[in-house]
């Protein structure tokens, strides 16, 4: 009954568009039918009068609203990114409109509503970003301040969620140091966002996890070495190794310069995160960090 009750209203709403159409006044121009659909809220069919329209009143008094409504139909229809390039070129074609104002947050909001899932390439995001803050520099006090705020802030919000992410996941597959320098682009690019507390954590934890991967392949290296002499029959004094670690993970003094700038990166890092973020969840785990790393290079607890 249900399916029967949706075929009788789909059967009229079609008869009754074609009919608004068909008992339309004769003796219209293409234009004048294109606004009379557009204003019945027939955009398909008004959508078809003015594409046939715009070559009849090209440099007329009409082109300027053809374009404009045009753009609408199809917004409309929701063809948001066709309808957000009508708005960008009637702003370009048409910049003195007093509707510029509208058309040009209008191709800003055909790109927001086209912006896709994070997981997906944000070209549409970048470019209604790029829009909206035209928009706000062009129209400071403008009827659409507002929501456009709210919407570049959002967007804003989705790029520092991909951004996040991506670092996330070379922490996740424990290629610590790409984690470090795209966490780092993170926080230079997005140092409001909301994932801020825990990036710097994990920058922490990378760079630490980073240093530990170089220590014990140094150590493995170097233990290979001795034992390689150990089994050729030489005399070797432990002491002399090139060794970059003691038995006790204490730092030896002949360390290279470049394995001391990584110790005192993850300092700096630890301690950045605690004077910015005091009472998270993860100053224990970045304290207790901060006290490993201090005593593995003798340094002052200051």
């Amino acid at each position: 009954m249900l399916f029967k009750n949706l075929l009788v209203w789909l059967f009229v709403l079609s008869v009754s568009s074609s009919c608004a159409v068909q008992k339309m006044p004769t003796g219209l121009t293409k234009y004048q039918q294109a606004v009379l659909c557009y204003e019945s809220g027939n955009y398909s069919e008004a959508l078809r009068f003015f594409e046939e329209a715009m070559p009849l009143v090209r440099g007329k008094q009409e082109e300027v609203s053809a374009c404009f409504y045009r753009a609408y139909c199809s917004f409309y229809r929701k063809a948001y990114v066709l309808g957000s390039d009508g708005f960008r070129s009637f702003c370009k074609t048409f910049p003195r409109d007093h509707r510029v104002e509208e058309a040009m947050y209008m191709w800003a909001y055909g790109l927001y509503l086209s912006s896709p899932d994070v997981r997906l390439d944000q070209a549409y995001t970048r470019e209604a970003i790029e829009v909206l803050r035209n928009y706000l520099d062009a129209y400071p006090e403008g009827v659409y301040v507002n929501k456009a705020n709210l919407q570049l802030r959002e967007l804003n919000e989705k790029l520092a969620l991909k951004a996040f992410n991506s670092a996330k996941l070379y922490h996740q597959l424990t290629h610590y140091r790409a984690a470090v320098v795209t966490l780092e682009n993170f926080q230079k690019y997005f140092p409001d966002s909301s994932y801020s507390e825990e990036a710097a954590y994990l920058k922490v934890d990378a760079q630490y996890c980073y240093f530990k991967a170089l220590a014990k392949t140094r150590k493995y290296v170097d233990t290979a070495r001795y034992n390689r002499k150990k089994t050729s029959g030489l005399e070797v004094d432990i002491s002399e190794e090139d060794k970059w670690m003691t038995p006790h993970g204490s730092l030896r003094s002949e360390q290279k310069d470049d394995d001391k700038d990584q110790v005192r990166v993850a300092i700096a890092y630890c301690r950045e995160f605690l004077d910015g973020y005091p009472g998270s969840r993860h100053a224990l785990a970045v304290g207790n960090i901060y006290e490993n790393l201090l005593f593995l290079t003798n340094l002052p607890n200051h």
